[in-house]
């Protein structure tokens, strides 16, 4: 019984290593980057605007079916989200800024929150009171947004990591 299961494994192994599916070619890697480059390019407004119609799409991680626009990883939600983190990122904002770019947070995690002190340890500012987060995949992950009630702060990616 033993000896099939390690059969089993080792053939199983030995499927992924050839059909690709335990290894990340470099050229698909490098592929990924030159496309996102491109995302990172786009005006600030257009991400914006793009991110709120692809808001309206329910797809699988928040009760809907599977759409790749916005579940699959390196869809155009998740590419126009890491563009958003990206200029962001360069030079904060203030919360009325951003909830004009992308439109309400899914969240508004405040002190007290249970999901606060989580979030807070990315950012390790005591001056944060709030964080305003927007959905990539529902609850599973997510970019945030950590705010003295005016100023943004911090700004990080919440992923799931399954």
């Amino acid at each position: 019984m033993k000896q099939n299961v390690f059969i089993a494994l080792l053939l199983l192994a030995s499927f992924m290593i050839t059909s690709g599916c335990a290894q990340q070619p470099a050229n698909k890697e490098q592929g990924f980057a030159q496309i996102q480059e491109t995302y990172n390019q786009r005006a600030l407004a257009s991400l914006g605007k793009q991110y709120r119609e692809l808001q309206q799409i329910p797809g699988h991680f928040q009760g809907g079916e599977w759409d790749p626009r916005v579940d699959e990883w390196m869809g155009e939600k998740h590419r126009i989200m890491q563009a958003l983190h990206y200029q962001l990122k360069q030079k904060y904002s203030t919360v009325p800024e951003i909830r004009k770019l992308l439109g309400e947070p899914n969240w508004e995690v405040t002190k007290g929150h249970l999901f606060f002190n989580e979030l807070n340890t990315d950012c390790k500012d005591d001056q944060v009171t709030q964080y305003d987060v927007f959905f990539w995949r529902g609850q599973v992950d997510f970019l945030y947004f950590g705010a003295d009630g005016l100023n943004v702060l911090c700004l990080g990616w919440w992923h799931a990591g399954e």
